[in-house]
């Protein structure tokens, strides 16, 4: 009990000691800013296959197999609890929310936000021009822009860190040579940076990490996801496991100085 409680003081004083950088909307007047934004693959979380329709005026969702995919709708066999399942039945796509298939993949629909999975990723940098300064994290949020503020310089990626929910982070053990510069008194755009997806015409960047957090067997069931190589519940603390990131700038905003993040040689 006195180890958990002093691990726990533990844990709670390093989280305080991390070094966030400033989002422009919490300092909106600052002028040397660094944008982007975070593009993660969607996937769903939970069992499969299964179905969300429309029903009383509530949503309700169903386990079982895709009979049928028809023009207008699906059949569908609900699966319940023990041996026995309900009879096949017809469920027009006018009143299918989502639709997913035994290979996990979306057939139908959108994933409820309470049922997606989607990895963020955090880079803690350090200016080239002195490695024992003070370094910054930078939270790219799964899906969305992101604008910090940023003092002139160049940098580089010192740590990255994946994370989905609260229950399950990963750690880069090996990083490529990542660099960006920031230009004073403008916006520099970084790029579009992709998350354990493929990118036509881009370089997929290997990201080898070890597992850290990982829900207990009782809590994980069977849900699980896909990072990269397959992440599942056989994944535990402490095993090796690979993201990718990918880098575009297909986006740039015209008011912003080019500063894209790059790979370059160890």
């Amino acid at each position: 009990m006195i180890n958990m409680l002093f691990y726990s003081a533990i844990l709670f004083f390093c989280i305080g000691c991390t070094n966030y950088a400033v989002r422009t909307k919490d300092n909106p007047h600052c002028k040397t800013i660094v944008s982007g934004k975070a593009y993660s693959q969607v996937n769903w979380s939970g069992q499969y296959p299964a179905i969300i329709i429309k029903e009383d005026g509530d949503s309700k969702t169903y386990y079982g197999s895709i009979v049928e995919i028809k023009q207008d709708g699906v059949i569908f066999a609900r699966k319940l609890s023990g041996r026995y399942n309900r009879p096949e039945k017809f469920f027009p796509f006018s009143d299918v929310l989502c639709l997913i298939d035994k290979n996990k993949e979306l057939v139908y629909g959108k994933i409820p936000k309470e049922k997606e999975e989607s990895w963020r990723v955090d880079f803690t940098i350090i200016p080239l021009k002195d490695p024992k300064a003070e370094s910054l994290t930078m939270n790219f949020e799964p899906n969305e822009d992101f604008s910090f503020c940023l003092e002139p310089g160049d940098y580089k990626v010192r740590e990255m860190k994946f994370t989905w929910k609260n229950d399950y982070t990963d750690f880069a053990n090996e990083l490529p040579d990542l660099t960006f510069s920031v230009k004073p008194d403008t916006e520099n755009y970084i790029g579009e940076i992709h998350i354990d997806s493929t990118i036509s015409g881009n370089e997929s960047i290997k990201i080898p990490c070890i597992s850290k957090d990982r829900p207990s067997d009782m809590s994980v069931g069977i849900m699980f996801g896909v990072v990269g190589t397959i992440v599942n519940e056989v994944i535990k603390e402490g095993e090796e496991v690979e993201h990718t990131i990918s880098i575009t700038n297909n986006s740039k905003p015209g008011t912003a100085t080019e500063s894209l993040l790059k790979k370059g040689k160890k």
